[in-house]
């Protein structure tokens, strides 16, 4: 047995942080487990400490295979089921993007320990949380970026969701991953028989403190409540995936979409239909929109609906919004989608789901690589809001409300978030949840409303303090109708962006490289 022990010592961290990675898994939706976010950071950090820099690499490694492998596994299900890709190769693609995915946190441990590498509280509680924070970011931006289970998000339910309005997921991160190392110290100092009761004092003054600051941080309101209230009705057509872009079945979505908007017609004054709800694109639907506009405009309302738009190349398309009915400049309605305020193409592009980079080389060498409008192209970067009852709406097209950074600079000038979506890719998985969640730190951050509008689930109504205030039943076609409050102001997030947290950030592992490349010279000079 002493033998075994012996044998399997040396790939303990690797498997321990595996099954730490694993575990952030929990602490999102739809498990909820916020404290199971502190404690799988906290295992990464006990599993790199005191590790060479090339060892921290691959034991940071294994804990993103278990981090993403566990938490984002709904990539499989898309890829086999809807992209009709062979069970063994899907799992292969999906392995591959968990292997790729898990190079981030594989450079943040080799990062802390190649340059942050003497053991104290410097490393632990100001080097640690600034550069886990730092990785998050440049994971969402670089290569088109993977803004999915930032840590922050895990704090959902907890006060640290406080930091959101001011530094956006990306403070709530910061904080947790304080938190996470608060604990590691406090569980290490105790076990290893370092702490002084002046030294434990100290650490767990500091946890509650950051309580205390996230409590505090709770009463600063950016923005406040109007008199303004308007009624909405989001439509859940419930479309089946592989119905959607089937002509054969164009006429009874249609009539799907028709009959539900009937109910609410002159009863709401916003009716939301889902990303790509209409699968003709324009201009061949432009007729269809006019009619749909003609009959919203006669009930005083205004429609806001997802549909392709075909480029004058006739092969490639913008996955587009419009809006019609008392829509537009002055609502005087939007006869030509392309003019500002009555259209957005969306420019944050999901890679090989609506785009095939290197299409040239890789279109059409499997299944997957050939889905139904996977011909998109980016929209322009600097579009307009759309305009309805007088009102300005921030677009989001389904993935793009996972990225802070765009939502932070379209609401700037708008009075409400809108988000449309296809959820239908996730399956019944754990994706659709996450993506819900994700949009609830929308509404906290930017302090507006977020309407999100689904095809299959999870249609939702989402106040500025990011709890759901109403949901539709998924996999059931539905309207969710209910009112939303205009916000004025602007949160510090809003008004700032990530520039000052980006400082901070920079300035802590400046400040922290420093004063670790001090100590190191004094012990040289000491020997």
């Amino acid at each position: 047995m002493k033998d075994l022990i012996k044998k399997i010592k040396p790939y303990l961290p690797y498997l321990i942080a595996l099954i730490g990675g694993g575990i952030l898994t929990y602490a999102f939706a739809p498990y909820d487990i916020g404290i199971a976010g502190i404690i799988s950071l906290s295992i990464l950090l006990w599993a790199i400490t005191k590790q060479p820099p090339k060892k921290a690499f691959y034991i940071g490694w294994c804990y993103g295979l278990g981090m993403f492998g566990m938490g984002v596994n709904w990539v499989f299900f898309s890829i086999h089921v809807y992209g009709n890709t062979a069970p063994w190769l899907a799992a292969i693609i999906t392995g591959l993007f968990v292997i790729l995915m898990g190079i981030y946190p594989a450079l943040f441990s080799w990062t802390l320990n190649k340059f942050f590498n003497k053991h104290d509280l410097v490393r632990t509680l100001v080097i640690f949380p600034a550069l886990w924070t730092v990785f998050e970011i440049a994971r969402g931006w670089l290569f088109t970026g993977f803004p999915w289970l930032y840590l922050g998000y895990s704090q959902m339910g907890s006060q640290l969701h406080s930091f959101a309005p001011i530094g956006s997921v990306f403070a709530v991160s910061w904080a947790a991953a304080l938190v996470s190392s608060l604990l590691y110290n406090i569980i290490m100092y105790y076990f290893e028989n370092k702490s002084t009761p002046k030294l434990r004092n100290q650490l767990f003054a500091t946890l509650l403190g950051v309580w205390v600051i996230a409590f505090g941080c709770g009463k600063i309101k950016g923005t406040e409540v109007s008199d303004e209230v308007i009624e909405v009705a989001l439509v859940q057509g419930n479309i089946p995936q592989m119905m959607r872009w089937d002509p054969e079945h164009v006429a009874n979505i249609v009539q799907t979409y028709r009959t539900l908007t009937d109910k609410v017609l002159g009863t709401t004054q916003i009716i939301v239909w889902p990303e790509g709800a209409i699968p003709v694109p324009l201009p061949e639907s432009q007729q269809f929109f006019r009619e749909m506009g003609a009959l919203a405009r006669a009930s005083q309302a205004a429609l806001i609906s997802g549909v392709p738009t075909q480029l004058a190349d006739q092969r490639h398309y913008y996955n587009s919004i419009v809006a019609v009915g008392l829509a537009g400049p002055n609502n005087n309605g939007c006869e030509n989608y392309e003019m500002p305020g009555c259209s957005y193409d969306k420019s944050h592009l999901v890679p090989f789901g609506e785009y095939v980079p290197f299409e040239s080389i890789l279109r059409g060498i499997i299944a997957f690589l050939n889905l139904p409008m996977s011909s998109f192209v980016e929209g322009p970067s600097n579009q307009s809001p759309l305009i309805a009852q007088g009102l300005h709406f921030a677009p989001a097209l389904c993935y793009e409300i996972a990225y802070p950074f765009y939502v932070q600079h379209i609401s700037k000038e708008a009075d409400f978030i809108l988000t449309i979506s296809n959820d239908t890719w996730f399956g019944d998985t754990i994706g659709p949840l996450q993506h819900l969640q994700i949009a609830q730190f929308r509404a906290l951050e930017t302090g507006k409303y977020v309407i999100r509008g689904t095809n299959n689930g999870y249609t939702a109504l989402i106040q500025p303090n990011g709890k759901i205030q109403a949901l539709a039943n998924p996999n059931e076609a539905t309207v969710l109708a209910g009112e939303v409050t205009l916000m004025k102001g602007q949160t510090i997030w809003v008004r700032f962006g990530i520039w000052p947290l980006l400082a901070a950030l920079v300035l802590t592992l400046g400040g922290g490289y420093y004063w670790q490349d001090r100590k190191r010279m004094k012990l040289f000079k000491a020997r």
